[in-house]
């Protein structure tokens, strides 16, 4: 089934019997317009909600829009009706997923601060290079993005920001890669998500530079993730010794585990505390392992 035809999946299943042949329902992509919320359930402890699907962006490295179709979303109040009935559940935290969903609401003349608004209402839910830039078709530079996390920073100076990064794009050259480096140095964010590039058929990047051999890109995604512990290490150090509400979400070898609302991930000694309880807890110390050993308060 198609990227659409699967929320349908009732009305293709006569019977169930086994075919010789594979029966394949989908129409092209660029006619797939309607999008359905929906969520993932049986984790007690939290729950995916997909609000937005596909992108408009064609950006020089990515098949996406090839795949997903065009940005499209429901509108706020038919996203709230799928939200209430996880706030109804036992989920204590929701996760907001899509493609692109800082496009939510394409269409439908809403943006996605008006989903967040009514999201915060409901009490049951807790709450570069710019040469390279350009050149992947990537809609900001590094003065915009750089500006958009400054003020997150100012606004919740509690605030786990995660960065995706890709190294390795044609074109990059030492220099442009140590432009990377620098800028990411230079931002107030707590830990990386490193992606090594490589060739997708029907893009234009690998037309749009020189090649970087995959030894090279190997090695500058290494460099970077090394620096990825280095700032996520920094950023559990600087919530040491605070008292944070964690969620905890399971058992293991005598402790419990989860995460603050932060995102530090916390390791407590087995008490009388179970799964997908909130507890106050002091941040104590970090283990070789990232995790922040902590006690009930």
């Amino acid at each position: 089934l198609g990227a659409q035809e699967k929320f349908n999946l009732k009305s293709f299943l006569h019977d169930i019997e086994k075919r010789k042949e594979t029966q394949i329902e989908n129409k092209h992509i660029k006619h797939v317009n309607e999008f359905y919320p929906g969520y993932s359930k049986g984790d007690r402890v939290r729950s995916f909600f997909k609000v937005q699907d596909g992108c408009n962006y064609f950006c020089s490295f990515c098949t996406i829009p090839l795949a997903r179709g065009k940005s499209r979303s429901a509108n706020v109040e038919e996203t709230m009706v799928k939200a209430r009935e996880i706030a109804s559940s036992e989920v204590k935290e929701v996760v907001l997923t899509g493609v692109n969903i800082g496009d939510f609401g394409y269409g439908t003349k809403e943006r996605l601060i008006d989903l967040l608004i009514e999201l915060d209402k409901l009490e049951q839910i807790q709450s570069g290079s710019d040469i390279l830039l350009k050149s992947m078709r990537r809609r900001y530079n590094t003065e915009l993005y750089k500006s958009r996390i400054e003020k997150i920073k100012d606004l919740m100076p509690k605030a786990c920001i995660g960065v995706d990064v890709i190294v390795g794009y044609p074109g990059e050259t030492e220099e442009e890669f140590n432009k990377t480096v620098h800028f990411l140095k230079s931002l107030p964010i707590s830990y990386l998500h490193v992606f090594t590039y490589s060739e997708r058929a029907n893009t234009t990047a690998p037309r749009m530079g020189e090649i970087v051999p995959m030894e090279e890109r190997r090695k500058r995604s290494k460099q970077l993730r090394i620096l990825s512990l280095k700032l996520k290490q920094q950023f559990y150090q600087n919530n040491l010794g605070k008292t944070e509400k964690v969620l905890l979400e399971n058992q293991e070898d005598g402790y419990h585990y989860g995460f603050t609302e932060n995102y530090v991930k916390v390791k407590l000694p087995a008490q009388k505390v179970k799964k997908n309880e909130i507890v106050n807890v002091k941040l104590n110390e970090i283990n070789n392992d990232f995790e922040v050993l902590s006690i009930l308060v």
